[in-house]
């Protein structure tokens, strides 16, 4: 990341492998060192880690109950194209107060007003460098 950092103007932290809370700061540290702003799919716990901002689903509780619809539908017959697939998720906005200030990043007051989450500081695990 560190070669990374430099040449980028923004960078997304995606869902998949690498991007665990407890790791972030190795990953993000760079990024922050660099200005870069970063946005994170995973939600909350990678903006109070030290992500600018993320815009995601908080809860997944929800999904369960709406496949197993679906599936039983199916099983009694319905059509898979006679299934409406629209799932209405909640999305959660969450921001770091502290990464824009380290990115030189204001926040506009009315995002402020929306969040759901405000981090007025880094999370940084003990173990981190």
């Amino acid at each position: 990341m560190s070669n990374l950092a430099p040449r980028v103007e923004t960078f997304y932290l995606s869902d998949l492998r690498g991007t665990e809370p407890d790791f972030l700061w190795e990953t993000i540290q760079p990024l922050i060192r660099h200005k870069v702003p970063t946005w994170s799919a995973r939600g909350s716990k990678l903006v109070e880690r030290g992500a600018l901002i993320s815009v995601a689903r908080e809860n997944f509780d929800f999904l369960a109950p709406y496949y197993s619809s679906v599936i039983a539908r199916i099983f009694n017959g319905t059509k898979p194209r006679d299934i409406p697939q629209i799932v209405r998720e909640e999305m959660r906005l969450a921001v770091n107060l502290e990464t824009a200030r380290r990115i030189g990043y204001q926040f506009p007051p009315n995002v402020l007003k929306v969040a759901d989450l405000v981090y007025d500081d880094i999370d940084i695990p003990v173990a981190a460098p």
